[in-house]
């Protein structure tokens, strides 16, 4: 084993020249773009105005006011069956612990040093923050959230120092930031024609609508159904050219069309870990000869390290799918500036 880890560090450049090199990672460094998911759902999307229209969705479920409405590019069905609401999280952060018995205590200490009225497990409007573990069989073992109830806008210094702080102290391998995290509601159509309905008890003139569509110089037609009320386009159009006429009735008449949120049909996406920092392979936020070695003794079999799988990842830095002595060989040459 030793023989094995001693031959994967001749590569021309010693340890003892690599030792006093080190490649700091700085906040602006980290990625942040909210919506990065795995998920096949959101590939594809695209954003839609609403105008408000369906700040309804999740309000029961105490979302908050910040969301997008997501719906497939360039569709031509007008009958599309569904589209997303995402409502973004922009007071909470998430964190994964690592495993261990003190790991959760050690995490509230150092919260506490931000927000030194920290309610844990039980909210409390007096709190300036509030810590509580994640209920979902999806979220990896010790996922937990802090919700910000201190100030409108949290702070995104404190939010990179917290993670520094929690990731130098080797507590953590997941962090996402605020904004980082979302919960979305899948939006179904109640009926299954093209083009919008609306309930036949609505509060609006129809006249007025088929006059407002003509000063538009829009070919649709109105029809009265038994309970409902229908708007159709006479030529087949891009669904999101539908939902920019029902956004824009809803605006100038308050019309509300008729689409459902089944409670069932709903999740959380992630954003970008922050963690998720090629060639910080420790996660302490910081890049250098100790994350060579840790990379080196996990590709040499070494059963005595601790590495995370966010670790793992951040040294693919070849980018071919699989951890080897070429991307050693990469990080070597990265903190020896050759590339």
């Amino acid at each position: 084993m030793k023989k094995k880890f001693a031959q994967m560090l001749s590569f021309g450049i010693t340890v003892a020249a690599m030792a006093n090199l080190a490649v700091s990672v700085q906040a602006a460094d980290l990625p942040y773009c909210w919506g990065t998911t795995d998920s096949d759902v959101f590939s594809n999307m695209q954003q839609l105005d609403d105008k408000g229209m369906m700040a309804w969705v999740g309000k029961s479920y105490g979302a908050q006011d910040h969301y997008k409405v997501l719906a497939k590019e360039n569709s031509s069905d007008t009958a599309c069956s569904s589209f997303y609401v995402a409502y973004i999280n922009e007071n909470q952060l998430r964190f994964t612990l690592r495993p261990g018995l003190n790991a959760y205590y050690q995490a509230v200490e150092i919260i506490k040093q931000y927000y030194p009225n920290l309610a844990c497990g039980k909210y409390s409007s007096e709190s300036d923050a509030y810590l509580y573990r994640i209920v979902d069989p999806f979220a990896p073992e010790g996922t937990y959230e802090l919700q910000n109830l201190q100030t409108e806008v949290s702070s995104a210094e404190t939010a990179d120092a917290l993670m520094r702080d929690l990731a130098k102290a080797g507590l953590i391998s997941e962090f996402y930031s605020w904004g980082q995290t979302a919960r979305y509601y899948e939006v179904q159509k109640l009926r299954s024609e093209s083009g919008l309905t609306y309930h036949s008890d609505t509060d609006v003139s129809w006249t007025a609508v088929e006059d407002y569509l003509r000063a538009k110089g829009l070919d649709w037609t109105v029809v009265k159904h038994d309970y409902y009320y229908q708007i159709t386009p006479k030529e087949t159009c891009a669904f999101e050219t539908e939902f920019a006429l029902a956004a824009d009735l809803y605006e100038a008449y308050n019309l509300q069309p008729e689409y459902l949120c089944p409670e069932s049909i709903t999740n959380s996406v992630l954003g970008t870990n922050s963690l998720a920092v090629d060639g910080d392979i420790n996660l302490d936020c910081s890049i250098d000869i100790a994350d060579t070695v840790l990379l080196a003794r996990f590709i040499a079999e070494d059963q005595e390290i601790e590495i995370t799988s966010t670790g793992i990842d951040n040294g693919d830095l070849d980018k071919d799918g699989s951890v080897t002595m070429s991307d050693v060989s990469v990080l070597l040459r990265q903190l020896a500036n050759l590339d």
